[in-house]
């Protein structure tokens, strides 16, 4: 990355960095980290990461979408790489890995209108019991503790019996009970969108 004013990084000096990335296909996942050192040649990593352990450790993904999601409902997105995509899909495929909340590195994008918040180092699992058998299978998505989203740690996507799911809420909620805040929402798992058209 340059601050020399040349690489679209703001004048020369000024603090701001900026790079250039080669362009990618429609909806390749990238992954990235960011090193930097200073001029006493220390370095720091971000993610951070042991300079060995570089192949195992969480990267930041970013995915490249031509697409263009016109709703008036929330857009979530999910972006994992796709060995641990593959690798979620596996759970539940065999008796010992049924009940597995083995939870994948991924990056969450939420879209409201102009409203564009994103969540690196996120954590995606498998969410439910039985719903685990059925296609689409329910995610739930955990947040970093310093890096919450909209004030929650955690935010649960279920794509069975979606209706019940959304009125249940609003009449417990109507009628005083606690209970968790359900909408509709579209959601895409790296550009895809597994809802089933039959609803």
């Amino acid at each position: 990355m340059w601050d020399d004013g040349r690489h679209g990084d703001g004048s020369g000096g000024d603090g701001l960095f900026a790079g250039q990335i080669l362009p990618q296909t429609d909806l390749s996942v990238v992954s990235f980290f960011v090193e930097a050192m200073d001029a006493l040649g220390n370095v720091n990593t971000w993610p951070r990461f042991e300079s060995e352990s570089i192949v195992s450790a969480p990267m930041a993904l970013y995915q490249v979408d031509d697409q263009v999601y016109p709703t008036d409902r929330p857009l979530l997105r999910v972006i994992t790489s796709e060995e641990e995509r593959d690798e979620l899909s596996r759970i539940g495929m065999l008796p010992w890995n049924k009940s597995s909340d083995a939870q994948m590195n991924a990056t969450f994008i939420s879209q409201q209108g102009a409203e564009i918040k994103v969540h690196y180092l996120a954590g995606l699992r498998l969410r439910g019991s039985t719903s685990r058998l059925g296609t689409p299978k329910n995610r739930r998505v955990n947040f970093r503790s310093d890096d919450p989203w909209k004030g929650k740690g955690a935010v649960i996507l279920n794509a069975v019996n979606v209706p019940s799911q959304i009125i249940g809420s609003m009449l417990f909620r109507s009628a005083g009970v606690p209970s968790a805040t359900a909408r509709p929402v579209q959601f895409l798992e790296n550009g895809q969108n597994h809802a089933r058209p039959d609803g």
